[in-house]
């Protein structure tokens, strides 16, 4: 076990995990993440081949229903608490397994559905405006976490030294090396990239990145297209739909703020955040029905699934060889 859990730098951050949920943002446009961070796809949306690996790989094929989802999100949470645990007494800290608190997911069927125009009218990007939780949420209630009346025990260096032992010491400006703690590293050690498909990885890495900056020439030709419309409706300037949410994103945070007693930065000015609310939900109306215009997503879709046809071919046997260990790595728990 010490092994497992020796100090080290992450070598690989994005788990294999991730993978099928950035695929999925991938698979339907790119529309706005998800409150919690997940993508919702569409009722609709098409999977290539490679997504479909990468889903198994993960540990969450396509296609699982609400309740196999719950299942395995408990059976995994329920072990990365025992591999906390663990690190943490190797390192001398006392750490109860939260199993009692177990991800929940919630039923929402009269959301809007997210990634429509409807909700984009409603909710713009999700920026300003807080969208209600999507149908299928996951949630987690920590308010029944057996550690914190242990906490509440221990000084102030002892909680601060308990703190970093579970989180690590992370360096924000990345002018020193930071340090992963005990839940990093079981996360890492569940879901984390093994050293022999280390390789495999950075491969698809690569060819993701090409597909979501449209730097691949098929890919760029259809953003040339939305561009062009997105430039006709007066809004130049924007190369992929994905720099609409990630301009707003920087403009809103520019917005001057107070910080309050409780450490809340407020909007000064209600004024300023209704002005922008408009904007934002204006630009992300303009840049749906160019989308829709032009036939981008289905275009989009198209192009995904053919190139996703030839990485698969080229590197099957690799894909085989990667869903296999993480077979074996999951039946071990």
């Amino acid at each position: 076990m010490a092994a497992r859990f020796r100090q080290q730098r992450f070598r690989h951050r994005v788990a294999v995990l991730s993978w099928p949920l950035a695929l999925i943002l991938l698979a339907t446009a790119c529309t706005a993440p998800a409150p919690d961070g997940s993508p919702e796809p569409a009722a609709d949306a098409q999977f290539g081949p490679l997504e479909e690996w990468q889903a198994r790989i993960g540990g969450l094929p396509l296609g699982m229903t609400a309740a196999q989802r719950q299942d395995q999100a408990i059976a995994d949470h329920r072990f990365r608490e025992e591999l906390i645990a663990a690190c943490m007494a190797e390192q001398g800290f006392e750490y109860i397994p939260n199993i009692d608190t177990v991800p929940v997911i919630i039923p929402n069927p009269d959301a809007i559905p997210w990634g429509t125009r409807e909700w984009h009218a409603e909710f713009g990007y999700g920026i300003s405006v807080e969208p209600p939780l999507r149908d299928g949420h996951v949630y987690f209630d920590g308010t029944n976490n057996p550690n914190h009346p242990v906490m509440m025990e221990m000084s102030e260096a002892e909680r601060t030294a308990w703190n970093e032992a579970l989180i690590g010491v992370w360096n924000e400006y990345e002018t020193a090396e930071s340090t992963p703690g005990c839940s990093g590293l079981a996360f890492e050690a569940m879901f984390g990239t093994p050293d022999a498909f280390a390789d495999l990885h950075r491969e698809t890495d690569i060819f993701w990145n090409a597909i979501i900056t449209g730097t691949h020439p098929q890919i760029a030709a259809l953003d040339a297209e939305w561009s062009a419309c997105m430039a006709s409706t007066g809004y130049g300037q924007l190369p992929t739909p994905e720099a609409v949410p990630q301009l707003l994103q920087v403009e809103y945070d520019a917005i001057p703020r107070t910080r309050t007693v409780y450490g809340i930065w407020v909007i000064d000015d209600p004024a300023d955040l209704a002005a922008f609310t408009e904007r934002e939900i204006e630009m992300a109306l303009a840049a749906y029905d160019c989308r829709t215009e032009i036939g981008y997503d289905e275009r989009h879709t198209q192009v995904s699934i053919a190139l996703q046809q030839e990485f698969v071919a080229q590197h099957r046997n690799e894909l085989e060889a990667w869903e296999a260990y993480e077979e074996q790595r999951r039946a071990s728990r």
